[in-house]
């Protein structure tokens, strides 16, 4: 095989993987069909990896779990590091979206203490701290109650009360 039919094969084997990547349109000469098929398959696989190393990510988020997961594997290719990784790096999705629940933050603040000893999360569903912290036996955590108040959230509950002051005028 020559060099530059060596660099043509791997060029339809590059557009062949973007294209089960759901990134784009099959190559010439392969089924569209059959390439979205396979495709398909391959997004059901990563996200039942995900949902087996996450679960507490994918428990809190139910029926929307699946759509939710096709959005965001639609923009990211997989990411080195496996299931886990992926999982990691959806949770941070969700994160930037205001959709990851509690669990899922609890399981991201797990995750990424990887390298220091303590970590910090906000739980805005408990309205606490999570605090964990690495010792001889393992991680262990604690929460604490979220005392302050941002002035965002004082300015909210004012305005909702003028409001309910006019509608009972």
């Amino acid at each position: 095989m020559s060099v530059e039919q060596r660099q043509q094969l791997a060029e339809q084997q590059a557009a062949l993987v973007r294209a089960l990547a759901g990134e784009a349109n099959p190559p010439d000469g392969f089924d569209a069909g059959n390439v979205g098929t396979a495709a398909a398959a391959l997004l059901v696989k990563r996200r039942r990896g995900v949902e087996k190393t996450w679960p507490g990510v994918a428990e809190s988020l139910g029926d929307r779990f699946p759509k939710l997961f096709a959005d965001y594997a639609r923009s990211r290719s997989i990411p080195p590091g496996g299931h886990g990784a992926d999982g990691r790096h959806f949770a941070q999705y969700l994160r930037r979206l205001g959709l990851l629940s509690d669990a899922g933050r609890i399981q991201l603040l797990l995750a990424q203490m990887g390298g220091g000893p303590i970590g910090v999360a906000y739980l805005p569903e408990a309205r606490r701290i999570v605090i964990a912290y690495k010792c001889f036996d393992g991680v262990r955590r604690f929460t604490l109650p979220w005392i302050f108040r941002s002035r965002f959230a004082r300015r909210q509950r004012r305005i909702a009360g003028a409001e309910e002051a006019i509608d009972g005028a």
